[in-house]
């Protein structure tokens, strides 16, 4: 009689992911800010808001994908932070000296990965611990999290008295209902504040509002990252400064910041 375990452990039931991230080395940021510096052709060219902005970000985007190398990776279901570069290759050396059936090399290769993985731990535990000093609680919290194998537990939403049917109506009426409403006394209002006071911005304002931006965020609607906005904000900050100086006197928004992706809820 053989005895089958019931429980599989998650490699073997949830495939590897390949994942593609971006490079980001002084060099390659050295020369995406080498490209983002003339702006005048589009300052000519473009007249129409719409069409600087979209040209503006289609060629920042564009640089990016250029400039920045890339490397793919497969990420396993079972990574953890503190596994590093040393620990994985001598994991993959353990397991070719195990498919060769050296068993003088697969052991010393045991102890070697038992040596390398306790040094993981032990750097990233010191790498928590300055997050913890330097303020950091949110980085810091996720780290010991990452460290005990603890996983966020998020039940479903339940709204008493809702059924189903009712309540993915509700979100969709919610969240189309910026298409249906008329928005001419509110831009009429808008317009006649901006006419009898000058709203005033500088290149220092949006440098300063750049350079403040995290840079783990997702991009806008634009498709312009926010680490190339806070790398390149002392190029970026002239032409964009232009643009908000431009939506403010034809008192617009170009259709590209107003643009946005919408799933749709599953109904019954």
């Amino acid at each position: 009689m053989y005895l089958a375990q019931l429980y599989k452990p998650i490699l073997k039931w949830v495939k590897p992911v390949s994942r593609t991230v971006l490079v980001w080395s002084g060099e390659a940021i050295q020369c995406l800010q080498d490209c983002c510096t003339d702006w005048d052709l589009c300052k000519n060219i473009c007249e129409d808001l719409d069409d600087l902005t979209e040209a503006v970000s289609s060629y920042v985007t564009f640089c990016e994908n250029l400039v920045i190398p890339q490397r793919s990776f497969l990420a396993y279901p079972d990574n953890k932070p503190l596994f590093c570069k040393t620990v994985q290759n001598t994991i993959i050396q353990q397991n070719k000296y195990f498919n060769q059936g050296d068993i003088t090399l697969y052991n010393d290769q045991r102890k070697k990965v038992r040596k390398d993985f306790k040094l993981a731990k032990r750097n990233y535990k010191d790498k928590v611990q300055n997050l913890f000093r330097e303020g950091n609680s949110h980085s810091a919290g996720e780290g010991m999290k990452a460290m005990m194998g603890t996983q966020s537990k998020q039940g479903p939403i339940s709204f008493s008295g809702m059924s189903h049917l009712v309540l993915s109506n509700a979100l969709n009426c919610f969240y189309n209902c910026f298409d249906v409403h008329d928005f001419s006394q509110e831009i009429s209002v808008f317009k006649n504040y901006h006419q009898q006071n000058s709203v005033y911005i500088d290149r220092s304002m949006v440098l300063k509002l750049f350079m403040g931006i995290k840079e783990t965020k997702s991009p806008g609607p634009g498709g312009v990252g926010c680490r190339v906005l806070k790398r390149c904000a002392v190029q970026l900050s002239d032409i964009f400064c232009f643009i908000f100086i431009r939506s403010l006197q034809l008192c617009k928004v170009p259709v590209l910041w107003k643009s946005s992706i919408t799933f749709p809820v599953p109904k019954n």
